[in-house]
């Protein structure tokens, strides 16, 4: 994993941005992630700009309003929680690399940034800015903050948010998503990307023996012996948990992708943000 920044900067570079035509790629222009809202439909509207997902949903016809000013009000939230220490720390290297790399871009392109960090409550939070600076700030604040013994708390979270960030922004949330989020009200005010880390361990466990396993959530410990109904069971429950995360993310039209600490974490946002298009 790309742990420098340093790294994190050259490879962002080189898959994002253009040296032979001198210019950025263009990742958030022009690729659909311009912010919209939804309310319901008026006779004067557009027929061509109705929803038709939430007209479904709600049994009430929808039109997406889009705004014509391109600069981008760009929120990027990591979610500090115990499961980002798994296997030597493998999944936090990844969410410090997606959030330099956003960052990176963002400032680039002269998009306003916003950063927070938090987990029951804030870690750290940068105001919206576009000092290409906060690279460096956020990135250091990563690299310092523990995940061990916490956990995300969405309540804290919808609140803090809705009330510090207050123009309408896209919001990309870096984290494991290993407790389910709760982004209903969120999602009616901001438009949201989540970005799923994970390590392809922890999906599907092969362990086999006696082991002393420690909750990183809270450092509860306990002895289990794990055997091949143990890992059925816990492969099972990791599969019907993530159906579900899935499904709640396509039911509120939440845009996410999964990103493995096992895949070139460059070359699979680059794949996510043309998804986005």
């Amino acid at each position: 994993m790309f742990s420098s920044l340093k790294d994190i900067i050259f490879h962002t570079k080189r898959a994002f941005f253009s040296n032979a035509q001198g210019e950025h790629l263009s990742i958030f222009n022009g690729s659909g992630l311009e912010f919209n809202e939804v309310r319901e439909y008026n006779i004067d509207d557009d027929i061509r700009h109705i929803n038709w997902k939430i007209t479904a949903r709600t049994k009430k016809p929808s039109v997406n309003i889009f705004y014509e000013n391109r600069q981008i009000n760009i929120a990027l939230v990591y979610l500090n929680s115990g499961g980002l220490h798994f296997y030597e720390n493998s999944k936090k290297n990844l969410a410090i690399t997606l959030l330099s790399a956003l960052s990176f871009i963002a400032l680039n392109k002269k998009d306003s940034l916003t950063t927070l960090f938090f987990d029951e409550k804030e870690k750290a939070f940068f105001q919206a800015s576009r000092n290409k600076n906060m690279v460096y700030s956020s990135y250091d604040v990563a690299i310092e903050i523990n995940p061990l013994n916490t956990k995300v708390n969405y309540i804290s979270l919808k609140k803090y948010l809705l009330e510090n960030i207050k123009s309408k922004s896209i919001i990309f949330f870096i984290g494991d998503f290993l407790e389910m989020p709760d982004f209903k009200e969120l999602n009616n005010k901001y438009e949201i990307y989540c970005l799923i880390i994970r390590d392809k361990k922890e999906e599907n466990l092969e362990l086999f023996g006696e082991y002393n396993i420690k909750n990183p959530n809270d450092l509860s410990q306990r002895n289990m012996n794990i055997d091949l109904k143990t890992i059925n069971e816990y492969n099972n429950y990791m599969k019907k948990y993530d159906e579900e995360l899935i499904n709640y993310f396509k039911y509120h039209n939440i845009k996410y992708k999964k990103f493995y600490t096992e895949e070139n974490p460059f070359k699979s946002l680059k794949d996510f943000l043309k998804e986005l298009r």
